[in-house]
């Protein structure tokens, strides 16, 4: 190789005389012949390279030679790095694997190996491991995910003590079947709870919102303010408040939420131009318009709870302050001018109720808040979407469905995915694949 990258010059003329002399020097020594013979053997490969006499195609058929030793090699190594499917991977796969801060989107033809989030048994469920999405398999929606980068993102999550409820009504058989499975029905397995399933939610879909959000996001509990977490910029920081989380109380939803959007009316000064225009009488838009130095992204707020509204401290079920808070807070960015979509929430509804009654009461309510406001109170917006947990995830898998993930991250940003179920996402994402 070396000795081919020194002679890459043209050495034409030097190889004729060498041709020359040989001939006049016949009837030199056998000595002399052989240094001939040594320089003809070392200047043919030259005289073939300038005269293109083959040794291209020779040289392209050793390097296709060399490269596919590379890829065999490569292809090897990548075997031992990770799992060709999901029945080589290891019985107890890793709790979690780091994922480097700097990691984007891999192309469709670079395929992430898996991850696993592994679930103990506790008196949330079972011993279980959650299948995690990869960027790699969401390489088709980079340029539709790109868009949250525009917005604050903020999640909402519901630690009342409903958390603790069975997921399903069948989640007790499940359990029993479990039990009976493992160690011969010695070892105490426990029905899947809720909380397992808001926090199956927060772990799949942790790494994209922290990947958008450059400056972090922000964590609330319904019930305890102490465990919120602000400017959260890893997947570590995610599992950690998970773990912090005490799961007590009633759902005062409306509470909170109350709390966020008022914190999002302060920085972008929407709150000040709105209490200016009252007391003066102008236009809240003019007046926003006017003001700078305030913040500019969008909001996208995430809420994962069981959709249940009380409080058990005021005796109160069923209350619908949670509509009442959305409702005044869009007739607000009615009156400032402010864009579709800017203000966006994404309602994430874990359990499903045991009374038929109670199920189809729940719907009403749920279907209300996310498809019924603009024509009950008269406002011009859409502010709200929602997608049931078990529309997003395969319980024979242990893994979100990508339609599912996209619907829960795009939902509400994006209008025409609102407009479907998870059922009827891929028909739509294909749109934005291949837009016609």
């Amino acid at each position: 190789m070396s000795n081919e990258a020194s002679s890459s010059k043209p050495k034409s003329k030097g190889s004729l005389f060498g041709r020359l002399l040989g001939s006049r020097l016949k009837s030199k020594s056998g000595k002399s012949e052989g240094k001939k013979k040594e320089k003809e053997e070392e200047r043919g490969p030259e005289k073939d390279t300038d005269e293109g006499w083959g040794s291209s195609s020779k040289s392209k058929s050793g390097k296709s030679e060399g490269k596919k030793k590379e890829e065999e090699m490569r292809a090897e190594k990548d075997t031992d790095e990770g799992w060709d499917s999901e029945s080589e991977a290891p019985d107890n796969p890793p709790a979690y694997e780091e994922l480097d801060s700097s990691t984007t989107v891999a192309p469709p033809e670079k395929q992430e190996p898996p991850r696993y989030f592994h679930f103990k048994l506790d008196r949330f469920g079972p011993e279980e491991s959650l299948l995690l999405p990869t960027f790699s398999g969401f390489a088709n929606y980079k340029e539709l995910l790109s868009r949250l980068q525009s917005y604050d993102i903020k999640v909402l999550l519901d630690n009342s003590d409903s958390m603790e409820t069975d997921a399903s009504p069948e989640e007790e058989c499940k359990a029993k079947e479990r039990q009976e499975k493992e160690k011969g029905g010695t070892n105490v397995i426990s029905p899947t709870k809720r909380w397992r399933h808001v926090s199956k939610i927060m772990v799949a879909i942790a790494q994209f919102i922290t990947k958008y959000d450059d400056d972090g996001i922000d964590v609330y509990f319904i019930n305890d303010s102490s465990v919120d977490g602000q400017n959260v910029k890893t997947e570590e920081e995610v599992y950690a408040l998970l773990k912090k989380a005490d799961i007590h109380g009633g759902t005062p939803t409306a509470n909170k939420l109350q709390v966020i959007l008022e914190e999002y009316w302060e920085k972008r000064g929407f709150r000040a131009a709105l209490d200016e225009a009252r007391r003066c009488g102008g236009s809240a838009a003019e007046i926003l318009e006017k003001m700078s130095g305030k913040e500019s992204k969008q909001l996208f707020l995430i809420v994962i709870t069981d959709g249940v509204e009380d409080d058990k401290e005021k005796n109160l079920y069923y209350k619908r302050t949670v509509e009442e808070v959305i409702v005044r807070y869009a007739r607000e960015l009615d009156e400032l001018g402010r864009p579709d979509r800017e203000v966006v929430i994404q309602l994430c509804q874990v359990g499903i109720e045991e009374n038929e009654e109670e199920r189809k009461r729940l719907e009403a309510y749920l279907d209300g808040l996310d498809n019924c406001l603009m024509k009950t109170h008269g406002i011009k917006r859409d502010m709200v979407d929602r997608v049931p947990f078990e529309d997003t995830y395969d319980a024979e898998t242990h893994e979100f469905k990508v339609d599912g993930i996209m619907k829960i991250l795009m939902g509400s940003v994006v209008k025409a995915l609102d407009a479907v179920k998870v059922a009827e996402m891929n028909e739509e994402l294909g749109k934005w694949i291949h837009p016609k």
